[in-house]
This record gives C-alpha cells, structure tokens and sequence, in this order.
C-alpha cells in the first residue's frame, strides 16, 4: 500500500512546526503537531494521534484488531519521552507512560488497565483451530496435567539484556491469557545488567518476588 502525506510544516531558522502532518498507509494513520529545533540536540515536542481499523492490514501475523493512541512525545539528546499516553487494543484500554534514556539502555514505564486481554496476541491453541474450522482432530491423547503456572516455565533468554537498566510497573483491574484470569494485579519487573526481578500482588494469588 502507498505512503500518503498530508498537512503543514512551516520552517525558520530556529525549528521546524508541524501543523496537522499525518501519515497514512494500509488504512492505518499518525497525525502530529509539534515542533522539532533546528539546534544540536534536535529536541522535539510533538502531540500524536494514531489510528489504525486492523493491526492484520499492516502485518499478517498480527489479529485483526482495532487500535489506537495518543499522548505527548519528547525527545532530546540521549532522551525520549512519551507522557499522557492513551490507547486501546480492541477493547483493551491502556494509559501510561514511557521514558528511554542513555541510548534506550535506561527504561522506565507506568501502565495501567482496568482488563487486560492478552489472549489475541498468543498462538490458539491447535485442537481448538482445527475444531473451528472444521478438520478432523487427531486421536484423543492422554490428558496432561494442567500447568500450575499463568506464563511458561521455559527460562529467558536475559543476556541480550545485560547492559539495560528498567523498571516496568503494570496494574491492571484483570489480566486474562486464554481461560486463566488475574484480579486486581500490581506488578513491577525490573532488569538490571541482566538480572530480572519480579514482584506481584493480586486478588487471590500469592504475594512474591
């Protein structure tokens, strides 16, 4: 599909305006207004709206959910900042904010949601595909013990990680991938020169790191 531009920037000797500049392609759109400075630092201040009718159209092996956000965003030197972030996935709602310093190797984000439903964004379950779309399932094998575990057991993979520094902290009123579901979750994940630490509150599951 075609890029598209449209909108205004106006330049002087000191910065370059944006005015209503948005960008289109595959039904998806970015709309900003701001400003960047013609100085060494090229800081910019920019407000943004993105929309986009289909994650699928703009990669196959995305669902075909509605999405969109908007919020501030501030980049400097070494710094990028986005503030007042509002967005929604399907009927995913998220608020939050993002800061990235010393080349993205310091991250600090805040996220929140009232329900959280990442079960779009995770393989389906093979039985489950072949029975919707009709085929004929292979034979019945012995039932495997339920995992006790929300997420898998298999160990990350940090070392790539080792030169970040992050602190994430997530609270959401129900985290939910496929049938298992978390009430009222407040966590914080934090990597540090490739150790990750974990911590969790909620309704009905043990407190712990």
């Amino acid at each position: 599909a075609p890029l598209t531009l449209a909108g205004n920037a106006a330049q002087s000797h000191k910065e370059i305006r944006f005015e209503s500049l948005t960008a289109a392609i595959a039904g998806a759109s970015v709309r900003v207004d701001g400003s960047m400075r013609l100085t060494r630092d090229r800081k910019t201040a920019l407000r943004f709206k993105l929309a986009a009718p289909s994650l699928a159209k703009l990669r196959e092996t995305w669902p075909p959910m509605k999405a969109s956000a908007s919020g501030a965003f501030e980049s400097a030197k070494g710094r990028i900042e986005v503030r007042d972030l509002k967005a929604a996935l399907g009927e995913n709602q998220l608020a939050g904010s993002l800061l990235l310093t010393d080349g993205a190797k310091h991250i600090e984000a805040q996220l929140s949601s009232p329900r959280l439903d990442l079960t779009p964004f995770f393989p389906q379950d093979k039985k489950a595909g072949a029975a919707a779309a009709g085929a004929a399932l292979p034979p019945a094998k012995k039932p495997e013990q339920k995992k006790k575990f929300l997420f898998s057991e298999t160990p990350l993979k940090l070392a790539p990680m080792k030169d970040i520094d992050a602190k994430l902290h997530l609270a959401c009123g129900e985290l939910v991938l496929g049938d298992r579901s978390i009430k009222d979750l407040d966590s914080n994940l934090r990597m540090d020169r490739g150790k990750m630490t974990f911590d969790m509150r909620a309704t009905g599951a043990p407190e712990g790191t």
